[in-house]
């Protein structure tokens, strides 16, 4: 500006300004960018980096999974659509009963459809 290079407070960490562009060749002002380059974009990285950790960490904090227990009236998610669904709905007509879960570790359960003695095994992390 009027015939000077401004000092920009994004200068500070990178020394842009301190350095002379006027006698330098033009394979050497490319190295130098390049190094400036590297160097911001690793300082970014760093950033979100740190960010991404820190809006996890306070996610986790509130987040709380559902637990279903026999007894409980569930909705069976539609995986596998035949067509276009972006307006279809997400999960089935019927409303099941969970009839036992066999294995208290894992999150599998028996449900049963209210028309039918037919019990479907489903596992509830994805399904209900």
């Amino acid at each position: 500006m009027f015939g000077r290079t401004p000092k920009l407070p994004i200068d500070a960490p990178f020394e842009t300004c301190a350095i002379d562009t006027t006698n330098q060749t033009c394979s050497k002002y490319i190295e130098q960018l390049k190094r400036r380059m590297e160097m911001a974009r690793n300082l970014v990285n760093t950033f979100t980096y740190n960010a991404r950790k820190k809006q996890k960490y306070d996610y986790d904090k509130k987040a709380k999974a559902s637990k279903i227990n026999v007894g409980d009236n569930v909705l069976v998610k539609i995986l596998a659509f035949k067509a276009k669904h972006k307006i279809e709905d997400k999960f089935e007509e019927a409303v099941y009963k969970v009839i036992d879960q066999p294995n208290l570790d894992i999150q599998v359960f028996i449900i049963k459809a209210p028309n039918t003695s037919k019990g479907l095994c489903i596992e509830s992390t994805y399904y209900l």
